[in-house]
């Protein structure tokens, strides 16, 4: 069962015409908010973003802490952030073990989140519920951890979280950045295809969700916050 430490401190962000999904998180007295880059990768040092609240999006001036170099896609801000709960949420990888459960919350764009009924909303003080999914820790080093579960659009900057041993709490170990999307052939006949084509070439090619979920570790994060870029 995913709990409130972790539920209302998620939120839909938008910027431009990106959507994805962001969380908070606090260190050292101060509360930061993270997402993935490719969500707000033009922000400048003094912006604006928006959470959707109450079936709207509402303006967030922030500020920006940092983007992680290279292909590292999470981005760090600040701002007045009090919306977002007090409750303890630990930014970290320890104890996380190979082929651990773990889940990943979201807001994925196949979900019309407004259908939901407003008992559902309620519960989350009108920010909408995030969608839960789970999935294994696959593979891991100390700077990615690849998930073995079903990721869709809209994923991106929410986090990865798991129980550590002996503890009642979640933790977050990670940042959603993307799911493998898996490119496959397209023949004329179902014989064709079983037979892997028989030797004639596919008349197209399509995307499959491959249940690969790549997520950079809380440390880029946590790095940003003390060495700000």
């Amino acid at each position: 069962m995913i709990t409130s430490n972790v539920l209302q401190r998620i939120f839909r962000i938008k910027y431009g015409d990106r959507i994805g999904t962001c969380f908070t998180i606090d260190e050292g007295n101060q509360r930061y908010l993270i997402t993935a880059k490719h969500i707000v990768e033009n922000i400048v040092y003094r912006d604006t973003v928006e959470i959707y609240y109450n079936g709207n999006w509402a303006n967030l001036k922030t500020n920006l802490i940092g983007h992680g170099s290279g292909d590292t896609d999470i981005s760090v801000l600040t701002g007045d952030l009090s919306f977002s709960v007090d409750h303890p949420f630990l930014a970290s990888m320890a104890h996380l073990c190979y082929s651990q459960d773990v889940y990943f919350l979201g807001f994925p764009n196949v979900v019309d989140i407004d259908k939901l009924a407003p008992s559902i909303q309620k519960l989350n003080r009108n920010f909408p519920l995030p969608i839960a999914r789970r999935g294994i820790v696959c593979w891991m080093n100390e700077d990615y951890i690849l998930l073995d579960g079903q990721g869709n659009k809209g994923f991106s900057g929410g986090p990865v979280v798991f129980k550590p041993s002996k503890s009642n709490l979640y933790s977050v170990a990670g940042i959603i950045v993307n799911y493998e999307p898996e490119i496959k052939p397209v023949y004329e006949t179902e014989l064709e295809a079983k037979m892997n084509g028989g030797g004639k070439k596919p008349v197209g090619y399509y995307r499959d969700n491959s249940g690969i979920i790549t997520a950079h570790s809380i440390k880029h994060v946590l790095n940003l916050i003390e060495n700000p870029i």
